[in-house]
């Protein structure tokens, strides 16, 4: 599962904003790649906040787990899934993701588990702040 994070409209933007030269690449860049550390960051911590109101597992050796029920951010168990979490900063763009194979299907769901979302939640809330962050940057250098 992998989210990329890209700004569409650069050039009229620097077209506008001409008179900040190399100043306005440098300020987009900061932003998104401040941006995609936020999301990574708020990802981990949905998946380890809950609330988990699953069922209760007994694993092997005796431990007990408490998975999250449909909808709800999946229950970390293994921590496998948390420290898959990456950020890939690039020239004016970010990729946050995970090389999991399960975490789309979590994500998603599958034909036999209902879908434990916590990308897409967080990707609306990132895009929202994104932008608003990345006018009131050039804002503050014009």
């Amino acid at each position: 599962m992998v989210i990329r994070l890209k700004v569409e409209g650069i050039g009229e933007l620097r077209a506008e904003l001409g008179n900040l030269g190399g100043d306005f690449d440098d300020i987009v860049e900061a932003e998104i790649h401040k941006a995609a550390n936020r999301y990574r960051d708020r990802v981990k911590a949905l998946h380890r906040a809950g609330p988990h109101t699953g069922r209760i597992y007994i694993k092997p050796g005796g431990r007990r787990h408490q998975a999250s029920a449909p909808g709800q951010p999946p229950a970390p168990d293994t921590k496998a899934l948390m420290r898959s979490i990456k950020v890939k900063l690039g020239s004016m763009s970010a990729e946050i993701g995970s090389i999991l194979p399960y975490s789309r299907h979590l994500e998603f769901g599958t034909r036999r588990m209902a879908a434990r979302p916590m990308w897409l939640p967080t990707l609306v809330f990132t895009g929202k702040t994104l932008r608003q962050n990345i006018e009131n940057a050039v804002r503050r250098k014009v």
